[in-house]
């Protein structure tokens, strides 16, 4: 069998503690745990888990909930949720993530194991559709991310930020927790205060990308932006990648 990485993300130390030591024995590889959605989002872009067990009701800005349709949508990363509410109302909001799975707390180590195979096997059965080869980050993309040199915003749907890397904060003079979720265009207003965005701009790719200056007090920048558009695996639109360039 080959061996599965997997991200555990629970607020509960304990828990968290438990899914990862059954993790271990049955032969599957654990990321360190993280207990919140914007923590997850920043470990899935660098570390790419196969699976990630996600609890439902997570501290700060981004819940369960959202993160995994996140991780799905742009990762093409299946998540499983682990949660101890069995409320009706609750579940019918999480299928709308896409999930793979539910787990109620305790867990069952058969039926974590069991959960985790048949997970893995339908998403590993979807990626090899023709929509689910173009899904997610190419590996261009990926390299990118892992590239830390060069700017990267990566953007969701509804333009919010939910990824940037160092050199992004940088260019920008923004930390990244500050400006998770806010909308990308207030990120370039920061190079740019009169920068135009055309409203579909992030929806589609363009090579020339779009070209903003930004007249500070001692010099002027020019900056080149660049959208890639992210498709999830039934070919939906789910976010843009975006990259910081200076032309010469």
């Amino acid at each position: 069998m080959p061996e599965y990485s997997v991200l555990v993300v629970e607020d509960d130390e304990i828990i968290a503690r438990v899914l990862t030591s059954m993790l271990r024995e049955y032969g599957f590889i654990t990321h360190t745990p993280v207990n919140s959605g914007e923590q997850v989002l920043e470990q899935v872009a660098v570390e790419k888990p196969d699976i990630v067990l996600m609890d439902i009701d997570l501290p700060g800005a981004m819940s369960g909930i959202n993160a995994a349709k996140e991780i799905f949508n742009i990762f093409s990363i299946p998540v499983i949720f682990v949660t101890g509410l069995d409320e009706r109302k609750v579940l019918e909001m999480a299928m709308g993530s896409l999930p793979f799975g539910f787990l109620v707390k305790p867990v069952n180590p058969n039926l974590l194991y069991s959960t985790i195979q048949v997970a893995i096997n339908l998403c590993e059965r979807i990626r090899v559709t023709t929509e689910g080869k173009k899904a997610g980050l190419s590996p261009l993309m990926s390299v990118q991310v892992a590239d830390s040199s060069h700017p990267v915003i990566i953007i969701n749907s509804d333009n919010a930020i939910i990824w940037m890397n160092q050199a992004a904060e940088e260019c920008v003079g923004e930390n990244g927790s500050a400006l998770f979720l806010k909308d990308v265009r207030q990120a370039l207003f920061l190079l740019c205060p009169d920068v135009n965005i055309p409203p579909d701009f992030f929806r589609s790719y363009d090579a020339r990308g779009l070209r903003i200056c930004n007249n500070g007090a001692h010099e002027r920048r020019s900056y080149k932006i660049t959208a890639r558009p992210v498709m999830n695996m039934f070919g939906s639109y789910s976010g843009s990648f975006i990259t910081i360039t200076s032309p010469l």
